[in-house]
């Protein structure tokens, strides 16, 4: 592979995910290490991108768009969602955060009944709340750009108001440290929250998140009861993951 062309992936990379790992890189692509971490030294000495140990920053670290997120691993996220509607009896209370994950979520539950929805996402509240018999409240807050959602400390105020069944939350990256984390404080905030609100906290994240590296953690990851991705992680990743107590569900696309 020619130089450029690699270049060319890793921007990309991180234009999707804010963050990437040199692991990841070589192990997405074929790459030795030493190649991806020479070429991270040279986009670095461009400006490109911001070097760290074992990865690199986007400048512009933020979260891609939603319609972006939406077209990574379309199938995988499906099949988490799948999985996750099947824990969620009819009639109950569930929270669903924002994000294509939590959307894929979202669309497997319209077959179930009576449900009583809360969300930040507005996407997700017109979806369920159009089902005969269910119940949906959109919390309050800042609109985010290009994300059809709500967050800020005032959805982290009106959330605390609130006890659920379920809680599904969404995840930047999931690090080998073991680390659940997001991309600013206000959403690891609204997270904590959403972990706090559920009865039975589910974490959903699809295998791009593996070993990948955000701003901030999010609290409170000892008291989620599942956390379903649709491939199984590498060893490394496997080990950090078995030292949280939520039960790992790997769904494999099935």
């Amino acid at each position: 592979m020619l130089a450029e062309e690699r270049y060319f992936l890793i921007m990309r990379e991180l234009s999707r995910f804010g963050a990437v790992t040199i692991r990841d890189l070589s192990d997405r692509f074929g790459m030795s290490r030493e190649t991806v971490r020479r070429d991270i030294s040279h986009l670095a000495e461009q400006g490109k991108l911001t070097q760290i140990r074992g990865g690199a920053l986007s400048p512009s670290r933020k979260e891609p768009d939603l319609e972006e997120r939406l077209k990574s691993s379309p199938e995988g996220k499906r099949a988490i969602g799948r999985h996750v509607a099947g824990l969620i009896p009819d009639g109950a209370s569930v929270l669903l955060d924002s994000g294509s994950t939590t959307l894929a979520v979202a669309e497997a539950l319209l077959d179930h009944k009576d449900l009583k929805i809360l969300t930040n996402d507005m996407r997700i509240c017109l979806l369920l709340g159009r089902v005969p018999g269910n119940e949906a409240a959109l919390l309050g807050g800042r609109l985010a750009s290009f994300e059809d959602s709500v967050g800020g400390w005032d959805t982290v105020d009106m959330l605390s108001r609130y006890s659920v069944d379920y809680g599904v939350i969404g995840v930047a990256a999931l690090s080998a440290e073991p680390a659940v984390m997001t991309f600013d404080r206000e959403g690891a905030a609204l997270r904590e929250a959403m972990i706090r609100s559920a009865r039975i906290p589910v974490i959903v994240a699809d295998h791009s998140k593996f070993g990948g590296v955000a701003d901030c953690r999010i609290r409170g990851a000892e008291k989620v009861a599942y956390l379903v991705t649709d491939q199984a992680p590498g060893s490394d990743m496997r080990a950090a993951l078995d030292r949280l107590p939520a039960e790992l569900i790997v769904t494999e696309r099935s």
